[in-house]
């Protein structure tokens, strides 16, 4: 069965305004896409987490992160959309783990994302 070896940031570009004491609002962008190696022979691919937190005066949060999947052998090894079907509410949801890790890191609260429907 296939499992996650890696979840990694490739940009996390973060920017609030100080002092907000009510909560922010935004209406952000989300998107899934599939990465294969250029050894197409190697069991491993990932699913990539592109998020944009959309317009605000307040906040600014764009970000990406490659979740990696490795399929045990003589699994079948899921390409595409396939791939994102599988595996992109798994993807999402570490990708907003790892995001309130980073921000506690930083001394931030943590973000509410949105449901995926």
């Amino acid at each position: 069965m296939a499992k996650i070896d890696s979840v990694k940031f490739d940009l996390f570009d973060f920017l609030i305004a100080t002092d907000q004491n009510e909560p922010i609002t935004t209406q952000p962008e989300i998107a899934f896409s599939a990465q294969a190696p250029h050894e197409l022979s190697m069991p491993l691919r990932a699913v990539v987490v592109m998020f944009d937190s959309g317009k605000s005066g307040v906040l600014r949060f764009h970000a990406r992160c490659r979740v990696s999947i490795r399929f045990e052998p003589g699994e079948d090894v899921l390409e595409g959309s396939e791939l994102i079907s599988q595996f992109y509410r798994q993807a999402y949801m570490l990708f907003c783990k790892k995001v309130n890790d980073a921000l506690g890191v930083m001394g931030q609260n943590p973000m509410m994302f949105p449901e995926l429907e």
